[in-house]
């Protein structure tokens, strides 16, 4: 059975977390990003690039989180790409294609199976969240593979966060895989704004996301989990990239906020 339960509390909710509290700690807290750059060897060990078999050889299209030795969460609309169904996801690495200077130690699992929300609607992308079940669990490393932990309650919590993926944009038109993993502030955009934006594109957003904006508008990195830092020095898993508005610059990104889909993940795992 995957390891995902509560572990310590926050006030009266328990935090979803890995088997011990001290496993969310992060290695070593970097300095926030105040625009893009190159992340750190090691600096986000819950990452995971999803690969799909394309043409006979491996490609990553989207970026998860690693929240349990065998689970990965992940966008559901990151189900499939062009070509094909999500294959395998790469752990522990910082480059995606072996760059001699990512000297971490990381590993390829097989996909299992892939659980969407029972409530994923395609179209409108409203509850964007799946589950990835690995087929064995990943080897314990702490230095560059650890899960990331999940509050059920952090809204009063003021977060710095950042969004983390492989996928960028080479500019406003173009996107492409970077070898390297990038990262990048993210700032909460006023909710009731973010509706009225969205409203006047004729999208509707719920309460189940939240929006953010990046220093130079939308951000460029696509696909990826967005986290925050605790002042005690835990990581937590605030929300995953859903979608953004590729005919106005200024509009914000749209994420699926992770706290509200506490309950589903506990479900799904202990059906495993």
């Amino acid at each position: 059975m995957s390891k995902i339960v509560p572990c310590e509390s926050n006030g009266d909710v328990p935090v979803v977390c890995c088997p011990t509290s001290s496993n969310c700690k992060a290695n070593k807290i970097y300095e926030h990003p105040s625009s893009k750059r190159p992340a750190h060897v090691g600096e986000f060990p819950f990452l995971a690039a999803i690969g799909f078999k394309e043409r006979r050889k491996t490609v990553y299209r989207c970026s998860g989180a690693l929240i349990a030795d065998d689970l990965v969460l992940v966008a559901a609309h990151c189900n499939k790409s062009r070509y094909g169904e999500q294959v395998t996801v790469k752990l522990g690495k910082t480059s995606i294609n072996n760059d001699p200077k990512d000297n971490s130690e990381g590993e390829d699992v097989a996909v299992q199976n892939v659980i969407l929300h029972p409530n994923y609607d395609r179209n409108s992308f409203q509850n964007d969240i799946a589950l990835i079940k690995l087929n064995r669990t990943a080897t314990p490393n702490s230095k560059y593979i650890k899960p990331i932990c999940l509050s059920a309650n952090d809204e009063h919590i003021i977060k710095k966060f950042s969004i983390t993926g492989f996928l960028a944009l080479v500019d406003r038109n173009h996107r492409t895989i970077s070898n390297w993993t990038q990262t990048e502030p993210v700032e909460e955009y006023p909710f009731q704004k973010c509706k009225e934006d969205y409203k006047a594109l004729d999208t509707e957003i719920v309460e189940t996301q939240f929006c953010g904006i990046s220093p130079n508008g939308t951000s460029i990195i696509q696909s990826g989990p967005v986290s925050y830092h605790t002042s005690d020095g835990n990581t937590f898993l605030y929300g995953l990239t859903s979608y953004g508005s590729s005919r106005v610059t200024h509009i914000p990104d749209v994420y699926t906020k992770i706290n509200q889909y506490i309950d589903w993940i506990y479900a799904e795992v202990l059906r495993f």
